[in-house]
């Protein structure tokens, strides 16, 4: 629950019981991890349609995708919140992420230790940052002060984040994402282009509810 040592013990029927030291480190100051808040019982979840330069277009039987924080784990001495994400389909299994707040920001995929870059302090406008595993794959504070609506409401001071990629087939598009302090991802937005007719179609997710903690 916070920072210092605990044991950590188990047993089991007549199994000898097993302990071992948890070590769980003060998170120090973080501001980019006010945009992207980590807790048990939180959860979100998102609505998409796709957009066009002059608004939302409107579908019926939107899809959702929810996030939620359903407990934390521990791998190799450190804390990690496990994030699953369903989308609308009841046939399709849930994916999982393993996520926490470090120095650098959020860090996911605990089998290799790679990071992955949302955003990253300081949080002003024009900050830039880059993959350091990919050069052409980097990301641009646009803005820090966004009024946005969404169906979960009105948020102030959103901070606007453009984050450029290079497919495989060497295709460059732009994805946009704002998070709302101390709520996290509100809107993301990014193009969709159809391989057929070569058409690109700009798809939306918005925040459709949001919880964070128990009720």
């Amino acid at each position: 629950m916070g920072p210092g040592q605990v044991e950590v013990s188990a047993t089991y029927n007549t199994v000898d019981p097993a302990s071992t030291q948890v070590t769980v480190s003060a998170p120090g100051s973080q501001p980019a991890a006010q945009y992207y808040p980590l807790g048990l019982h939180y959860w979100w979840q998102y609505t998409g349609t796709p957009v066009t330069p002059f608004g939302v277009t409107p579908q019926g039987n939107e899809p959702t995708l929810t996030i939620s924080i359903p407990r934390q784990v521990v791998i190799e001495g450190q804390v990690w919140y496990e994030l699953q994400v369903k989308g609308t389909d009841p046939q399709e299994p849930p994916n999982y992420m393993y996520l926490r707040h470090d120095e650098e920001g959020l860090a996911e995929d605990v089998g290799t230790g790679q990071p992955i870059y949302p955003l990253l302090p300081p949080v002003q406008t024009g900050h830039r940052w880059i993959d350091p595993d990919d050069p052409e794959h980097y990301f641009i504070i646009e803005a820090t002060d966004e009024t946005v609506t969404v169906p979960a409401g009105t948020y102030t001071d959103c901070v606007k984040v453009r984050e450029h990629r290079i497919t495989l087939a060497q295709i460059e598009y732009d994805l946009f994402t704002w998070f709302a302090p101390d709520v996290g991802p509100i809107v993301t937005r990014y193009p969709e282009t159809d391989p057929d007719s070569g058409q690109t179609t700009w798809i939306e997710q918005r925040l459709l509810q949001v919880q964070l903690g128990l009720p």
